[in-house]
């Protein structure tokens, strides 16, 4: 499904305000604001949202298995979207205010693989006092 043309333009226009970003930023964050407002029920513009309407969103979100990366990426481009909208005065109050979406917790470390290890041992294999310290 395309998007309204008052959705397009409202793209554009913010767009324009997003020349710091680089592009596929500005890409994705389009592509996010799109996908909400094809979200959104029938004749509910993105002027019309309201802080439920996200929280609703979100949580389809999380309903659909996203992960929290994903959804928090989609706060963010919403965030800036309404932020903008608002600041515009597109809109009075923007509905992004007081939803919270939590940091997801960062990827473990990468691990070295069991040559790397060998080789690190052997390295540190030894009798010396600073081959036993770097060992311990």
């Amino acid at each position: 499904m395309d998007s309204s043309p008052e959705t397009e333009a409202l793209l554009t226009s913010w767009g324009l305000a997003l020349h710091d970003k680089a592009a596929s930023t500005r890409a994705l964050y389009a592509d996010v604001v799109r996908r909400f407002a094809r979200w959104l029920p029938e004749g509910h513009g993105l002027l019309d949202v309201r802080r439920r309407d996200v929280e609703g969103y979100l949580s389809h979100l999380r309903d659909e298995g996203r992960a929290p990366a994903t959804i928090r990426s989609r706060w963010i481009a919403l965030r800036s979207f309404y932020a903008w909208a608002a600041g515009e005065d597109e809109i009075d109050t923007n509905p992004m205010l007081g939803v919270k979406v939590a940091r997801p917790d960062p990827p473990p470390p990468a691990m070295p693989d069991d040559d790397d290890l060998r080789r690190l041992w052997k390295v540190l294999t030894g009798r010396g006092f600073y081959e036993r310290r770097d060992l311990a």
